[in-house]
This record gives C-alpha cells, structure tokens and sequence, in this order.
C-alpha cells in the first residue's frame, strides 16, 4: 500500500509535469497559436508551483529534485511577471513633460459588454474620473441611445461613433477636439478608429479578434504588428487587444519601444470581472500603449457590469498643437512580421 509521503509525491510529480508543460507551451506561443494561450498565467503557474513546493517538501533525499523542480517553476514564472511587479516607474518623464507644457490628457478605456444591460455603473465611472477621452469598445445595442445620456454633447462634443450588431463596435468621445475616421480592417472586417486631437496626438482604438481558431488568432496578430509599426511622434494605441503582455504580438508592441500602461503598476487583470475572483484569477487584455507620450497613471476601474472592467489612464499630452506630425501611415516591414 503507498505511504502518505509516496502519494505526495507522486501527485507533486504529476502536477509539477503539468505546470512545466503549460510554462513551456506559453515560451512557445510563437509557434502555434494554441500555444501561445497558455502564455497568459504565469501568476497561476507560479501560485501552483509554491503549492506544490509545499506539497514535497521535506528531508528525505527522495523531496530534493521534485523541491528543486517546483522551486525552479516558481523562480521561472516569478521572471516573467517581474516586470509588471517590479517597483512603480519614477516619473521623471511626466514631470519634464509638465515643465514642458504638457499637461494630463485622462482617458476611460472600456469593453462594454454589448448584451451588458447595466448602463448606470459606466456612467457612475465617468462621473467619478471625469475622462477627458471615453473609448468604448463592443458597442452597440441600445448602448449609443443611452451613452447619449451619460456622455451629453454639451460637455463631450467631439465623438465617433461606429455601432455594430455583433462584438466590434467602437465609440469614441471626447472633451478635445478631433478629426477621426472609422477604417474596416480588411483582414477581420472589423472597424479600427484612428483619431488625431488638436492637441497634437493620435489615438487609435481596436478590438482585436480573440484567439478562438488559427485564422482569427493570425488575423489578430497581423492586426497588433501593424499597429505597432505605426509612423507618427505621439501615438496611443487602446482598446481590447485579446492577449496580456506575455503574447507574442504584445512582446513585439513593447520591444518595438511603445510603453506599457502597466510596466510597474502590477498585473491589473481586466478580464474577467468575476465576483470576488476577477482580480485574483483574472488577467490583462485590455490595454494602453504610447509613443512620445508620458503615461502618468494607470488604473483599473470599477465593475461596470460587463466582464471587463475599464482603464482609467492619465497620459501627459501637449497643451496647444505643436508641428504637425502626418497622417498615420504603417512602415513596410509590418507585413514581413506575419
């Protein structure tokens, strides 16, 4: 009969097998795209490892390699979350910028959820951060009527409106001024919003395709290369991308040098808003990237009834137009990413 110490053992085993594959699956992502899913839980992967950890440990010789392979798991993961844990960024950035002339440009960045039928807790969110710029995304439904009551002309003026039947409808609204068009993304058929402020920065707003077969999942990392070659001074990119920051086309959008809303703010899952367990289990697929653009804060708001909760992000942005920087335009290499 198998001791208790045998048993425990062999369930640290088959666990620590368990976590070691789906780590390396998530390393692998860029080869499969149904690797790359398991690239999104490094926090769960290192919580089970130091579960795990505990479960073998001992003194007998028989404890040392599953301790040393669960403690090397644990020390994996732990790197790749390092970033996002690490200290908070000095602002030194955000502090020039203001001396400059700059100053905070606040953005509330949302998926609504289209069959979501609480309007009330977005518009409480609005009035609580006064955004500047409101990006919503899934918009549709009866949300452009009743958006129309919590986002009023009078104080948000300037807006782009793009209501779909299905998930891919954006919403744009605004206090500053904008010129801005809706493009149909050939590959998806879905509409990208690329506005350009007055104030002399570009905000493109996306929902990307989820990764639910090869086709969409290529179809969305095309979708993010292309934007993260985008030519243009002072850009921002937000929206729901449909990967976290261990995804592939998300590691080209950093590596490329776009700044990351989260880099040293922590995790901040947005997805899924569960009761109780959305923050722990939940993970970030909603996003804020910037180039030439000091990103001053970065948060997650409160439940707004969908299963996404909405970003609330500070960006330091020029007080009056400087020189014009052109229409925003991809550079050839983008395609040679796909």
């Amino acid at each position: 009969m198998m001791t208790l110490t045998e048993l425990r053992l062999n369930l640290g085993w088959g666990l620590l097998w368990c976590l070691a594959a789906a780590t390396g699956f998530g390393l692998l992502g860029g080869v499969d795209w149904r690797l790359d899913l398991f690239s999104h839980f490094p926090l769960l992967y290192l919580a089970l490892s130091l579960v795990v950890l505990v479960l073998v440990i001992g003194r007998e010789a028989a404890h040392y390699k599953p301790m040393g392979f669960a403690a090397a798991l644990a020390a994996l993961n732990l790197a790749l979350l390092a970033p996002a844990l690490s200290a908070a960024p000095m602002d030194e950035a955000g502090i020039i910028a203001e001396a400059e002339g700059d100053t905070p440009v606040r953005l509330l960045i949302a998926n609504v959820n289209r069959s979501n039928p609480a309007f009330e807790p977005l518009t409480q969110e609005i009035r609580l951060h006064t955004p500047d710029v409101v990006g919503l995304v899934e918009f549709g439904g009866q949300w452009a009527a009743r958006m129309t009551l919590a986002l009023p002309e009078d104080r948000y003026p300037h807006r782009l409106l793009e209501p779909r039947d299905d998930n891919f409808g954006l919403a744009l609204y605004s206090k500053l001024p904008f010129k801005g068009s809706a493009r149909i993304d050939p590959r998806t058929s879905f509409p990208v919003i690329h506005a350009h402020f007055e104030r002399g920065f570009d905000l493109v707003l996306l929902h990307a395709p989820p990764p639910m077969s090869a086709l969409w999942s290529a179809a969305r990392d095309a979708q993010i290369y292309e934007l993260s070659e985008l030519e243009g001074e002072r850009v921002i990119l937000a929206g729901d991308f449909n990967a976290t920051v261990w995804s592939k086309p998300i590691r080209a959008l950093i590596d490329d040098g776009w700044a990351h809303g989260r880099a040293g703010r922590g995790l901040q899952p947005s997805w899924p808003d569960l009761p109780g367990l959305g923050r722990l289990a939940g993970i970030g697929i909603d996003h804020v990237f910037t180039r030439g653009l000091p990103i001053l804060s970065h948060e997650i708001g409160g439940s707004i009834g969908s299963d996404h909760l909405p970003l609330i992000v500070e960006i330091a942005a020029p007080k009056a137009a400087p020189k014009p920087q052109g229409a925003l335009k991809a550079k050839p290499k983008a395609a040679q990413r796909q």
